[in-house]
């Protein structure tokens, strides 16, 4: 009789992993079937991600199959197995973990081909990878504490504290962590951009942004590390956006008794071929001439040349200041110096 049983739950136990097999091979082949097409589809697609995508997700995708294949055999094994405590808990810790797997891998995926998060520098991008890997890793210990029967509540109640503590210590720099994220993503400034903070204190280009801090270049050759909270606060100028050409406007002064038509286009002749002929300017540009104000001394008028980038208007005025002076000197036009007439009473 005990080997008519013995005999009987072998054949069980055979059956049962024949099935499991089965279902297996089956799903897996129709799972390389639409993978395939998946494949065809991505690498028509001009995402450069979508095949990474599904390469990540083929070790994850191909566990929790197996997993499905495991849960149709284990329906045909003797009922001493079938109904043991331990078969729904190894099944719900091997589907969260492979869930929390695929999450792990899109996670190094979305880290590495997001734009914002790849504007980030080299460092940078490791802290978050890292992070992340750590929240991820405490969610699977609290999840698997959980399928276990261990009371998880102490756990997040010393969590919750030691967040608060930990919050208040690393209050700045959490900030500026913070603030590093929206100027990634929100984009007010980009690297390479030339900026002005409010006050005129700092300008410069920007060569780095920072989970902390951000660098900036300025013309004289010394850098500027601006803690990413001060610089998501402060009011700032960016000569890069939304283009990166941009205004050159001049001041200039002609005497009272100046032939205005005239000087009008002296000046625009000259901004013209500044504009051409200097490295800088935006040759296509027309420059403009506007006069507005008399002035104590002269009829004041501002000159608009237009830079290919912020850095180079500093040559383009200084090349444009110099060819006018001289033309003026050729042409008549006087530019007065500052004078005061006294009349006696």
């Amino acid at each position: 009789m005990d080997l008519f049983e013995n005999w009987s739950d072998f054949k069980q136990y055979l059956v049962a992993a024949t099935l499991g097999i089965l279902v297996a091979t089956f799903l897996l082949f129709v799972k390389r079937i639409a993978w395939s097409r998946f494949l065809h589809w991505t690498r028509r697609s001009e995402r450069p991600w979508d095949e990474i995508v599904l390469n990540q997700l083929r070790p994850p995708l191909n566990a929790i199959l197996l997993l499905v294949a495991f849960s149709f055999g284990i329906q045909l094994t003797p009922e001493s197995l079938r109904s043991h405590p331990a078969i729904p808990v190894a099944t719900k810790l091997f589907l969260v973990l492979s869930l929390l797997w695929m999450v792990n891998r899109l996670l190094t995926v979305t880290l590495e081909f997001w734009k914002p998060i790849k504007a980030m520098g080299p460092s940078t991008r490791t802290l978050l990878l890292t992070l992340s890997r750590a929240l991820l890793m405490s969610l699977t210990l609290l999840i698997v504490l959980d399928i276990l029967g261990v009371s998880i509540t102490p756990f997040l109640a010393s969590l919750g504290v030691g967040s608060i503590a930990v919050a208040l210590a690393l209050q700045d720099t959490l900030g500026n962590f913070f603030s590093g994220i929206y100027i990634l993503i929100d984009k007010p400034i980009r690297q390479g951009d030339f900026i002005r903070l409010d006050g005129g204190t700092i300008e410069g280009t920007v060569r780095k942004i920072g989970w902390r801090s951000s660098h900036v270049d300025s013309s004289s050759g010394n850098t500027a590390v601006i803690p990413n909270s001060k610089l998501s606060s402060s009011i700032l100028v960016n000569f890069n956006f939304p283009t990166e050409d941009t205004a050159v406007p001049v001041s200039l002064g002609v005497a009272y008794d100046s032939d205005l038509a005239k000087v009008e286009g002296v000046a625009i002749e000259v901004a013209t071929e500044i504009m051409r002929r200097t490295p800088g300017g935006v040759p296509d540009f027309k420059p403009t001439v506007r006069f507005h104000t008399f002035g104590p001394s002269s009829i004041d008028f501002n000159v608009t040349l237009r830079a290919k980038s912020y850095p180079d208007s500093g040559l383009l005025k200084h090349e444009f200041i110099k060819a006018l002076h001289s033309r003026f000197e050729k042409e008549k036009i006087e530019i007065p110096f500052p004078q005061q007439v006294v009349h006696e009473a």
